[in-house]
């Protein structure tokens, strides 16, 4: 799977860089070459076990990661863990999970993944 808005704002990040005050010594001006780069990153084969939820673990969660990232955390993950983690990856990651399914995703991994249910 591709992932152009990761390489892209990697090259913006660059080309700010590059362009600061602090890259150039003395105010002097650095000319850059620019070069056209293709990355493809892994991609999975594999998807979340059936269950109710899994559409929205497949939909979601393999946007930016394996589902093996998932499922292989520790099954003393507990309900709150797997909302906290949720929550995360929502807020400090910005998954596109709408509102309204994330308690039946947490339901989903909890059940699928935890040995604390």
């Amino acid at each position: 799977m591709n992932r152009p808005h990761s390489l892209c704002a990697i090259t913006i990040c660059m080309l700010i860089w590059l362009g600061s005050p602090a890259s150039q010594a003395e105010g002097a001006t650095k000319p850059i070459r620019l070069v056209n780069t293709q990355v493809t990153l892994p991609t999975s084969t594999t998807s979340f076990p059936p269950g109710k939820g899994s559409e929205i673990a497949n939909a979601y969660c393999t946007i930016c990661h394996s589902s093996d990232m998932v499922t292989q955390q520790p099954p003393s993950l507990t309900r709150k863990d797997w909302q906290s983690e949720v929550h995360k990856m929502k807020t400090n990651y910005g998954a596109p999970i709408p509102d309204d399914q994330v308690t039946l995703l947490v339901t989903y991994l909890t059940a699928t993944f935890s040995d604390k249910k």
